[in-house]
């Protein structure tokens, strides 16, 4: 839960600060794949489980969504995996 809520802060990064209404990441969550029952709320919270599951599990998120994954890595991450 706390890299989740750790998620929310991130969204912050973006021009308007808020993640759902970002051209970008709109673009990377373009998939049919859920990531969690969570992430189906809509597009705040499917980036804060994005986000927990890149810190927690990457592999599993770069093999479920791999653009999210990369989205994460490039955008939010600076590179780092």
């Amino acid at each position: 839960i706390f890299v989740h809520e750790l998620g929310h802060r991130a969204e912050k990064i973006f021009e308007d600060g808020r993640a759902d209404q970002a051209p970008s990441w709109l673009g990377a969550r373009d998939e049919r794949v859920a990531l969690s029952a969570y992430a189906r709320v809509n597009a705040r919270e499917d980036f804060a489980e994005t986000f927990a599951m890149y810190r927690l599990d990457p592999v599993r998120l770069k093999a479920l969504s791999p653009s999210r994954y990369a989205f994460m890595k490039d955008r939010v991450f600076g590179g780092l995996e």
